[in-house]
């Protein structure tokens, strides 16, 4: 996390307005950055856009265990993944750890979550999104049904990845201008 902060400083240094964009671990140190930054009173950024983020949400989310066996990244997986990113703060509501986890979700920028429908973490954009919305905060989510988690990477070979990341750029080039 220290590290996407020093990036961040360093492209918003001269005062330019950016956004932040990032799917799945990248969207967790993406909304991370923003919470980091208001604790912070740092540069904010314009908005955030995520793609099927993992926020540190509970295995209790019904498509944790609707999807437990999904293509790409399963429950068992993610549970792994989670243990190695948190180490021995498992247990953490430390919202830079953990996101989802954050008591207040006021004066955070605006955020469009996209979201897989055979993913695990789909349940966990959903409840970001209310979160934010919940305190005043504009949040779009879309959830993309018929797709896995990594969908993006098949954007060049079937059409309602393409039609999904199509919206993707659409969203951050409308929190851009």
């Amino acid at each position: 996390m220290n590290d996407v902060e020093a990036v961040w400083r360093a492209l918003t240094r001269d005062g330019r307005g950016a956004i932040v964009v990032g799917d799945s671990a990248g969207a967790r140190l993406s909304a991370a950055l923003c919470l980091r930054m208001r604790r912070l009173d740092g540069p904010m950024p314009r908005a955030q856009v995520l793609i099927y983020p993992t926020l540190g949400g509970s295995t209790d989310l019904p498509s944790f265990k609707e999807h437990a066996t999904a293509p790409l990244l399963s429950a068992a997986e993610m549970e792994s993944y989670e243990a190695l990113y948190r180490g021995d703060d498992t247990e953490s509501d430390d919202p830079e750890l953990a996101p989802l986890r954050a008591q207040d979700f006021t004066d955070l920028p605006p955020a469009f979550v996209v979201t897989a429908d055979i993913d695990p973490l789909r349940d966990e954009g959903e409840a970001f999104v209310e979160k934010l919305r919940a305190n005043g905060v504009a949040a779009v989510w879309r959830n993309e049904p018929q797709l896995i988690h990594g969908y993006l990477r098949a954007r060049h070979s079937c059409e309602i990845a393409r039609d999904s990341f199509s919206e993707i750029e659409t969203a951050a080039k409308t929190f851009l201008a």
